[in-house]
């Protein structure tokens, strides 16, 4: 899906997922490979009902997928974001770390 190299600090924005009403809370799950990193640290994921407002999730590492690929994911309250019925995700990595991310899975209410 997205690869960052070591050398450089990268941002992807999703564009908008269309729900058909207003996320209060959304959950984000992702197979990622950090390598060296730090969930949370060097690896980041925010979401966004706008697409210009960002709640970073707090990411918990839930376990391996593979040897080289962790199960990464969070809970988020949105309710104090503009108004909004979509949903966008962002993947911030930091510079210094090869990562790869390799889906996203989102769940709203």
């Amino acid at each position: 899906m997205a690869e960052a190299a070591a050398s450089a600090a990268v941002t992807v924005t999703s564009n908008a997922f269309a729900l058909g009403f207003q996320p209060v809370q959304a959950r984000i799950i992702a197979p990622m490979e950090i390598g060296s990193g730090v969930v949370g640290t060097n690896g980041l994921l925010d979401l966004s009902r706008d697409g210009s407002t960002w709640a970073a999730v707090p990411l918990s590492d839930l376990g391996k997928f593979d040897s080289n690929t962790r199960i990464i994911g969070g809970l988020v309250n949105l309710s104090g974001q503009p108004a909004g019925s979509s949903i966008y995700w962002r993947w911030r990595t930091t510079a210094g770390i090869a990562q790869a991310l390799h889906g996203v899975w989102i769940q709203c209410k």
